[in-house]
């Protein structure tokens, strides 16, 4: 049983990590460029970590909360990721309903909603057979 509890404490590099929920995902946020700034995204997660009525989290609730953050890879990295945009400055990266349409268009050759023109070719890079 020994061998067990041991092994399980040099499992860290496998991605077993020891120590309250909050500061397990503090220590990955702060990973990367935000290692020098770690104070700035304890803040950050601060302000994130609060009830529906705006009150911090705290206790049992807020260990909860970063328990099922950490648990979830698509949200400690959603959270690393809005820390960094934040404390580094980096400005939200969103695709403009017109970029969005017009990618699409090029992808298919119609927009959603539109009926694709029968008459219309397809490109000729996605038709098989022999090159013109």
């Amino acid at each position: 049983m020994l061998s067990f509890v041991v092994g399980l404490g040099g499992c860290e590099a496998c991605g077993f990590r020891w120590g309250p929920p909050c500061d397990i995902l503090l220590d990955y946020m702060c990973q990367r460029d935000l290692a020098d700034r770690c104070d700035e995204v304890k803040a950050f997660l601060d302000s994130r970590l609060v009830d529906d009525d705006g009150a911090p989290l705290s206790g049992a609730a807020r260990d909860q909360m970063c328990a099922a953050i950490d648990a979830t890879p698509e949200l400690r990295n959603g959270y690393r990721f809005k820390a960094e945009q934040q404390v580094l400055g980096t400005p939200d990266l969103d695709l403009s309903k017109t970029a969005r349409d017009a990618r699409f268009k090029e992808i298919h050759g119609y927009l959603p909603g539109e009926q694709p023109d029968a008459k219309a070719k397809p490109d000729a890079k996605a038709k098989p057979g022999k090159p013109k």
